[in-house]
């Protein structure tokens, strides 16, 4: 099936309630997954594993790749499928994880999880089996993936970007000024790697260059990516019901989550939360790192040319160069 977006209209339902364990160790065990100290904190996140309520069952699951926007997505579907559809949208980041609630729908999102196990940027076995074990609390009789997609090289920029300004997960040797083509060359090239982003389960220079894939193909350990994963990671997109969005289309994304939340009579609000960005503004990209772009990352790049292609044309927009 290559139809990726399905539209549910069915009135909300009550879903069922997932338990929470009372013994220490089980307790013990989230607090060190939320890496939560403070007892307010800890209260809040553990509150949310109580009863919620869905459209007849329908769990809306956000399948986070990062530097796609998946933050800002994360807001949009809190905004539009929980009770807030037509309010500005919120502005939940990283320290808001797992803390919002929400009243009218199943959704398992960075700002409000199902449970509070909920790991960002995971490969889509791991979310498998996440979707498995909250089968056995709630009342789930039919899974919508959300995600986003974006060119494999603006992609990379992005993360590169991020991993020096803000993880300082990455940094080239003394002699290259940080923010430049050469910083670049080397990133995408595995050189100077001594650490990683230690929220991406990426073993490998060609996985981390094309997560897009690896992550929807589940690529495992140090493996490279190939076209075969490629594949596969197409064939995940064809399976089941996802709701497949741009990164430079978010306006066009929220629109279209918004008609399947909207209150009676709510007005739509084309807001979208203000995150920062990391991406470079003023450093412009040599022929040489342009064509390293293409290269190190192209079966994220093939993932996003296929993906518009067979996307409904009320998810597109005029993408940016």
């Amino acid at each position: 099936m290559h139809a990726f977006l399905v539209l549910l209209t069915c009135a909300w339902a009550f879903s069922g309630a997932l338990g929470v364990a009372e013994d220490r160790e089980f307790l013990s065990l989230i607090q060190t997954s939320a890496k939560l100290q403070d007892k307010d904190k800890f209260t809040r996140i553990t509150s949310l594993a109580q009863p919620q309520h869905g459209a007849d069952g329908v769990l809306y699951y956000h399948v986070h790749i990062p530097k796609c926007g998946g933050t800002t997505l994360s807001n949009i579907i809190v905004d539009s499928l929980c009770g807030n559809a037509g309010d500005a949208v919120q502005t939940s980041g990283w320290e808001q994880h797992c803390t919002e609630k929400c009243e009218n729908a199943m959704v398992d999102t960075e700002a409000t999880c199902m449970d509070p196990w909920r790991i960002e940027h995971a490969k889509f076995n791991l979310i498998s089996e996440r979707i498995d074990e909250l089968k056995k609390h709630q009342a789930i009789n039919e899974v919508v993936y959300i995600t986003t997609l974006r060119p494999g090289s603006k992609r990379m920029i992005s993360q590169w970007a991020h991993e020096i300004n803000s993880l300082k997960t990455w940094a080239p040797p003394p002699d290259v000024p940080p923010m430049s083509n050469e910083s670049l060359l080397l990133y995408l090239e595995g050189k100077n790697w001594t650490n990683k982003w230690e929220w991406v389960e990426a073993n490998s220079v060609s996985q981390r260059n094309n997560f897009q894939v690896a992550s929807l193909a589940a690529v495992p350990g140090e493996m490279e990516v190939t076209a075969e994963h490629l594949e596969q990671a197409k064939e995940t997109l064809r399976t089941g019901k996802w709701i497949v969005g741009f990164t430079d289309c978010l306006p066009e994304l929220h629109h279209k989550l918004w008609t399947l939340g909207a209150s009676p009579g709510a007005t739509f609000s084309s807001k979208l939360p203000t995150l920062a960005h990391e991406a470079p503004k003023a450093l412009s990209f040599n022929s040489e790192v342009m064509d390293a772009l293409r290269v190190q990352s192209r079966f994220d790049e093939e993932l996003f040319e296929w993906a518009w292609q067979s996307s409904p044309e009320d998810l597109k927009c005029e993408l940016s160069t």
